[in-house]
């Protein structure tokens, strides 16, 4: 009898213990400790119809559960054009696991820059930092930009107040419809839009936009009188008729 309330007295005990201190759940993130797709993880140029081959491997400390790849667009479509999106989840098991997969970009697919991000989440519902590898996918009708002044393929630096004047084309085999000229900067509470200016035009006649020379619209672009030192982000994009969407941009450093 003794040793049975002794026993009770124990689960009793132990019942108790674990409402006071309840047993610590996994707290650590399973990571992605090698991503390969198609031979590269850094940035990607495809075309429609094109494969990507992934090669990853995961791990945790405990139990995989799934991981996702998603594809999706690094820019805001025109309201009448749908880009390509990709997402799929996969199960996992065991603590570490290699995966050989491919995803195929459908043919007819709008030309676009995108993001292609992969994550992995354990049995805890704990899910790794996500890994995005810029994505462009090319057409033979997108849009063409080529910017002469000022000269993008390195970063910029201005002062608050100056002024940059646009020369270039933008050019399209089809008929532009929409171009958009930005200037934001990434601050703690978000993307803040210093300048934005949007073009619009008769699809009909414009194929060929000259950033110097219209006569309808200005394009020099402004730095703002009030801006703080930190770097900016200049871009250039444009949409065609078809859909098809391309950018340029480059950060300018203001002291």
């Amino acid at each position: 009898m003794k040793i049975r309330l002794l026993i009770g007295s124990v689960l009793i005990f132990w019942g108790l213990a674990s409402c006071e201190d309840p047993i610590e759940t996994d707290k650590e993130e399973p990571t992605l400790e090698t991503i390969w797709v198609n031979g590269a993880n850094d940035a990607l140029v495809q075309n429609p119809g094109d494969s990507l081959h992934f090669s990853m491997d995961f791990a945790d400390n405990s139990a995989l559960q799934k991981y996702r790849i998603r594809i999706e667009a690094d820019f805001t479509a025109l309201p009448h054009f749908t880009p390509f999106a990709y997402n799929e989840v996969t199960p996992l098991s065991g603590t570490a696991a290699s995966v050989h997969t491919t995803v195929i970009i459908p043919d007819g697919t709008l030309a676009g820059r995108f993001n292609l991000v992969v994550e992995v989440m354990d049995m805890e519902s704990n899910v790794s930092d996500p890994y995005a590898i810029p994505l462009l996918i090319e057409t033979v009708d997108m849009p063409v930009i080529s910017v002469v002044q000022p000269d993008l393929s390195h970063p910029l630096s201005a002062h608050a107040g100056d002024t940059f004047a646009m020369a270039g084309t933008i050019h399209d085999d089809e008929a532009l419809e929409q171009i958009q000229l930005q200037l934001t900067q990434e601050t703690a509470v978000g993307t803040q839009t210093f300048y934005f200016q949007t073009f619009a035009y008769d699809s009909l006649v414009y194929d060929v936009w000259s950033l110097d020379t219209l006569e309808k619209d200005s394009v020099p672009f402004h730095i703002p009188a009030n801006a703080t030192s930190g770097i900016y982000l200049l871009e250039l994009s444009a949409f065609d008729t078809l859909g098809n969407y391309n950018r340029l941009r480059q950060d300018i450093s203001v002291p």
